[in-house]
């Protein structure tokens, strides 16, 4: 599996420090920042844009959701993993494209089982992307050489 950066959305305390431990336990995985709120948060995003944000719906200040919208708006293939509060928090964050969201509580197991989903989905979005451009640029040199061969004809 490739390297993967991520970044955390959480206020300090024990979620946000279980989730680095999580997190660090995973080889492939780096942990390119720490964002107690949304300003902070979208700083990162812009430094350098991360497989995966793992956010938390706890965020004091703007809240969530504003947030998980700007990210799958402005950098709609990072992943995005919301911890929830309630079910209604669940809907919010599924209506707003969290690409996963889970309740808070959730076994580490599991919530490492769907951490690696979304990473495996990145690499998968990321080939795509990849063999997108080079197909397109095919495309593109191509017809270059044959608008070249009808002009010398």
């Amino acid at each position: 599996m490739a390297h993967h950066r991520v970044l955390i959305v959480a206020k300090p305390g024990p979620l946000r420090h279980g989730l680095r431990a999580l997190l660090s336990s995973m080889p492939h995985v780096e942990i390119m920042g720490v964002a107690a709120h949304g300003k902070a948060a979208l700083r990162a995003m812009a430094q350098g844009r991360p497989a995966m944000v793992l956010m938390d719906c706890g965020l004091s200040r703007e809240g969530f959701l504003p947030l998980l919208k700007q990210i799958k708006a402005t950098w709609p293939k990072v992943q995005c993993l919301v911890l929830v509060d309630s079910t209604e928090q669940q809907r919010e964050a599924q209506a707003a494209k969290a690409d996963t969201v889970l309740l808070k509580g959730v076994p580490a197991a599991r919530l490492s089982e769907a951490m690696e989903k979304l990473l495996t989905r990145a690499d998968q979005l990321e080939r795509e992307a990849t063999a997108g451009g080079a197909a397109t640029d095919t495309a593109a040199n191509q017809q270059l050489h044959s608008d070249a061969r009808k002009g010398q004809g």
